[in-house]
């Protein structure tokens, strides 16, 4: 694959994998509030997820030096849409931290491989440019996943939202799988 392919590719599993995120994380608050957790726990625990994923992706980071990066992109890319499935489940704080700690872990073991990759595979003179693709489509899929989540959350409530999530990261999970098993 060529590396033009291979970082449009990249581009595409980030993308995906940050629309089915910013679903849910705009809307975070509502569901914890809907299983009854107080505004003091809501922001506990979504502070608790955030450092989790630091400590992830600086754990992870260091672990993938000189390691193949594709298969930590997969298999953290597929955690995604099971948290987001097992999210129908959550009904108490507890397993709202628990899935959240999972989500956490796909991101420490997908975003050091991805943006590893994604370097490796921009252009010479034209990396700025490039590197600007990539920050640009986080806010892009900021902006997509919120009108998604609003409009989704607003017909089929919070498991439709859910569901929408899974779908799409499992989208991000397919193009990675598909596109990282080429040599």
């Amino acid at each position: 694959m060529s590396q033009k392919r291979k970082l449009r590719f990249l581009l595409y599993i980030y993308i995906f994998s940050q629309v089915g995120f910013y679903i849910f994380s705009p809307l975070y608050a509502l569901f914890a509030r809907s299983i009854n957790i107080t505004p003091r726990y809501i922001g506990l625990i979504w502070s608790a997820y955030s450092l989790l994923s630091a400590a992830f992706i600086l754990l992870f980071g260091r672990f993938e030096n000189h390691r193949r990066k594709e298969k930590y992109i997969k298999f953290g890319i597929y955690l995604y849409p099971i948290t987001d499935l097992l999210l129908l489940e959550v009904h108490s704080a507890t397993t709202l931290l628990l899935v959240l700690g999972i989500n956490a872990l796909g991101a420490g073991l997908t975003f050091p491989a991805l943006k590893t990759m994604f370097a490796r595979n921009e252009k010479r003179g034209r990396e700025s440019e490039q590197w600007s693709w990539m920050d640009s489509s986080n806010m892009l899929a900021g902006s997509l996943g919120a009108a998604i989540g609003g409009l989704v959350i607003s017909v089929y409530g919070f498991k439709g939202l859910f569901i929408a999530m899974a779908v799409i990261q499992l989208m991000a999970a397919v193009i990675a799988h598909r596109a990282l098993s080429y040599k």
